[in-house]
């Protein structure tokens, strides 16, 4: 591991999703190399983002230059793009830009929005995010509740269907079921209490816990919509189960790239689920934010 840092520019947008994307990114570089991280925070209009960045920019290039800088979401690419001419590194866009993808030195793209084929694009599966591994509970299950949405019909009375018989099959595992922002209010009350299940309230969950939770637990089931925590399932090496939704009418590319998981053997459906048996491992590993971090490292000049 060389002695000299990565120096890192972060432009964060304040979302909480595309923070993780961020730092699963910075993760997978951390495990390579020392790493100095400076956060550029951004809000308001785009001539706000862009004063903002100026500012901040130009009080930290008075000690170091960046070797990258990483930005998530649509309002950090220009104030990004702009620092980038003026302070140099290489930029790192994270899922699909609004901007052409070659305005960055390197796009990390999710393969469900069928990115094409160019020496700076890294098509990934999903989107990055923070993954820890540590022992797994062999009897810890997790079950990850999101909610309506415009691709599937959100029914409580067929999600509790299949929990009441994720957890009757497994009576010996202790499951704990949380729920997300999309989640409806009376999703909770329309089940039934089950004596080995423990009921999650998002809202009352500290930053990490998910990650510390995906970490020990050998099994975990993702309710067909949430399709963000699916990959982090996969990505802390749980075997991964869906909760089946009733799609609506037509097909799209989520729901095309939930087939492809399906039918590559990282994803089991509840209707193709054995009860007699544990929910099987996936057979492919995933650890995107370790391989994209290694591309990038292995591309850029900055030791």
């Amino acid at each position: 591991m060389p002695n000299t840092p990565l120096i890192i520019w972060l432009f964060t947008d304040g979302k909480p999703g595309h923070e993780k994307q961020s730092q699963g990114l910075i993760q997978g570089l951390r495990s390579y190399t020392m790493l100095r991280v400076e956060t550029i925070a951004l809000h308001g209009s785009l001539f706000q983002r862009l004063r903002q960045s100026q500012a901040t920019c130009t009080s930290l290039s008075k000690n170091s230059t960046p070797h990258l800088l990483i930005g998530a979401g649509h309002t950090t690419h220009l104030p990004l793009i702009r620092a980038r001419q003026k302070h140099g590194g290489h930029s790192v866009v994270l899922m699909k830009p609004s901007l052409p993808s070659r305005c960055f030195d390197f796009a990390l793209i999710p393969k469900h929005d069928q990115p094409k084929t160019r020496p700076f694009i890294i098509p990934t599966e999903g989107a990055l995010a923070p993954a820890k591994i540590s022992s797994k509970q062999a009897d810890k299950g997790i079950i990850l509740i999101g909610g309506p949405d415009k691709r599937n019909i959100w029914d409580n009375d067929n999600a509790w269907r299949q929990i009441k018989s994720i957890c009757s099959a497994q009576k010996e595992f202790h499951w704990q079921l949380s729920t997300s922002r999309r989640t409806p209010e009376d999703f909770i009350d329309s089940g039934e209490k089950i004596s080995n299940l423990e009921i999650i309230d998002w809202r009352g969950t500290p930053p990490n816990w998910l990650v510390d939770q995906l970490a020990e637990a050998s099994y975990c089931w993702v309710s067909q919509d949430s399709v963000s925590m699916l990959y982090e399932a996969l990505s802390a090496q749980c075997a991964v189960g869906v909760i089946e939704l009733r799609r609506k009418k037509g097909e799209d590319k989520i729901s095309r790239n939930l087939e492809r998981l399906v039918a590559e053997k990282y994803l089991t459906p509840f209707s193709d689920w054995d009860q007699k048996k544990p929910l099987p491992p996936g057979k492919l590993k995933l650890a995107e934010h370790l391989r994209c971090a290694k591309i990038i490292l292995d591309r850029i000049d900055w030791v």
